[in-house]
C-alpha cells in the first residue's frame, strides 16, 4: 500500500509517487506605524497577511514515471478553482491537517539532466499555493475581536448585559 503524504485537491502525494521534500509556510499580520504628536510612533493593527504555502520536490521521471503528475497540476491551474489540502500527520495515515480550501498561484519546474531523447531526468518543482478566503473571511477560523452574539469581546467570552 502507498503512504499518503498530501492530497492538493484531485493530486496525491505519496512517499514513492509526486513526492515532496519540504513544506513551507508563512503566517503573517499587518502593523502600520503610526506618528504621534509628542510621543513615540504607535503601531495599529490593521490585517493578516495571505498565508503563503509552498510545497517543493523533485521527480524523477525517468525512473519512476512521474512526470504526467506534475502536469497534472499544472491544468489544475489552468481549471482556476480552489482545492482541498489535506497534510497526513502519522505513519498509519488517519491524522491528518485539513489546509482549507487553496488555489494553486504557480507551478515552477526545473528540468536538468537533460536525456538523448531530450526528456528531463530530473525535475525540481515548486508549487505555490495561497488560502482562498470565501467571501474574505478565513474558513474554519476564528478572529478575535469578530462579534459574536451572545458575548462581549471585552469580557473574556462572558455574556452582554
Amino acid at each position: 500500500m502507498r503512504d499518503p503524504l498530501l492530497m492538493l485537491g484531485p493530486h496525491l502525494f505519496y512517499v514513492d509517487w509526486l513526492n515532496f521534500q519540504s513544506f513551507e509556510e508563512e503566517f503573517s499580520a499587518s502593523w502600520v506605524c503610526l506618528e504621534r504628536f509628542g510621543e513615540a510612533p504607535g503601531l495599529q493593527f490593521t490585517g493578516y497577511g495571505n498565508d503563503p504555502k509552498t510545497i517543493h520536490g523533485v521527480l524523477f521521471p525517468e525512473e519512476f514515471g512521474d512526470r504526467v503528475a506534475i502536469d497534472a497540476i499544472t491544468r489544475t491551474i489552468r481549471a482556476a478553482k480552489p482545492v482541498q489540502m489535506i497534510r497526513w500527520m502519522s505513519d498509519n495515515g488517519y491524522s491528518a491537517i485539513l489546509h482549507g480550501s487553496v488555489v494553486i498561484t504557480s507551478v515552477t519546474k526545473d528540468h536538468d539532466y537533460i536525456s538523448r531523447s531530450g526528456q528531463s531526468g530530473r525535475i525540481r518543482y515548486a508549487i505555490s499555493l495561497l488560502p482562498f478566503f470565501d467571501g474574505g473571511k478565513p474558513q474554519g477560523q476564528y478572529q478575535v475581536g469578530q462579534y459574536q452574539e451572545g458575548y462581549d469581546q471585552y469580557s473574556q467570552g462572558g455574556e452582554t448585559p
